[in-house]
């Protein structure tokens, strides 16, 4: 009975190992592009191909899916203000008729010639602000991939640490099963 129940213990030990090695290698698949075990991944990987073209042989066909996620976001105010002020003085009404054109006529022209400068101005502002949105643009990007890199390197040394300690829980469950079960 005894050797049952130790060997019962050793089997839900080394399966809650296995389990948590395989939340472990998932999560770290989705921070880390590169294999834990390069020379494992790779005899797995031939393993899998051969497994694919047997299915295949047989008639049924697997499908990998890849899924890529991603956001990215950006927020942008951009505000101005102007102002036209052309001051003339008042077009007599009393003056001939011919005069009261030219002034008027005058009057368009200095309309004109201000209403272009501003909108040279305008334009310049624009321009400007134009820049200063993709200067903003490029240090935002660079602000979140440091994050990025940041937040992957911590989980991947806490992921490596997390497997040393499965690792080692499921060798210790092993070797303190051995003796009873080799005495048995």
């Amino acid at each position: 009975m005894e050797v049952i129940l130790t060997a019962l213990g050793l089997a839900f030990s080394v399966f809650g190992t296995g389990c948590g090695v395989v939340a472990f290698l998932a999560g770290l698949r989705e921070h880390d592009p590169n294999p834990v075990w390069p020379m494992w991944s790779r005899a797995v990987g031939g393993v899998r191909r051969g497994a694919l073209a047997i299915a295949a042989r047989v008639g049924r066909k697997r499908r990998e899916q890849t899924v890529l996620l991603g956001s990215v976001g950006a927020a942008v105010e951009v505000s101005g203000a102007g102002s036209l002020t052309v001051g003339f003085g008042k077009i007599p009404t009393d003056a001939p008729v011919e005069e009261q054109l030219r002034l008027v006529v005058a009057r368009l022209e200095a309309m004109h010639v201000q209403a272009a400068e501003d909108r040279k101005a305008a334009e310049r502002r624009g321009e400007e602000l134009r820049r200063e949105l993709a200067a903003e643009s490029a240090r935002l990007r660079e602000a979140d991939a440091r994050v990025e890199d940041l937040a992957r390197d911590l989980t991947l040394g806490s992921a490596r640490l997390q497997l040393l300690g499965l690792l080692t829980v499921g060798v210790g469950a092993i070797l303190t099963a051995l003796p009873v079960l080799l005495g048995a």
